[in-house]
């Protein structure tokens, strides 16, 4: 089955951005994006645009495509960069939560050090589970966009 998400530009500022016509105005990928959020997993997406701004449909849907191919991009770069953010984070809680184990004379230090390692591990879940979770999400909304069919009427 697919669903239809319909897009009406009326001028110029709506396609592009304000500063740069060769960008394609983030309002517009960001509606686009939530638009999809709506929908089942199974079904395919064709975005419908109703254009009223005089703005030629090969000059702006392939970059259309282009933005959405590089919010696909910064998504997975983003992930990567979590990952290795948890990573560090879990190992330097389990090194603080060792030095807490065998610092047994100084009571205040190894509260600290048990402490401070806690929270790294839980930082290290929290992204695992919030951050994590949306960003793939909005990935896998991305490659639906970019599989999607785009015309205009």
């Amino acid at each position: 089955m697919s669903k239809q998400i319909e897009v009406d530009l009326v001028n110029f500022e709506d396609v592009f951005e304000k500063y740069n016509s060769k960008l394609i105005n983030k309002n517009l990928i960001n509606y686009i994006i939530n638009e999809v959020n709506f929908f089942d997993k199974n079904e395919t997406v064709e975005i419908i645009f109703h254009n009223k701004s005089k703005v030629a449909k090969d000059k702006y849907m392939p970059l259309i495509k282009k933005s959405l191919k590089e919010e696909y991009d910064k998504c997975l770069k983003e992930i990567d960069y979590n990952n290795i953010r948890q990573l560090i984070y879990l190992l330097i809680g389990v090194v603080l939560l060792f030095i807490s184990a065998f610092i047994g004379k100084y009571y205040v230090f190894q509260q600290i050090f048990l402490i401070g390692g806690w929270v790294l591990i839980w930082e290290t879940i929290e992204i695992e589970m919030f951050a994590d979770t949306e960003l793939k999400k909005r990935r896998v909304i991305l490659k639906k966009l970019l599989k999607s069919q785009m015309s205009e009427n």
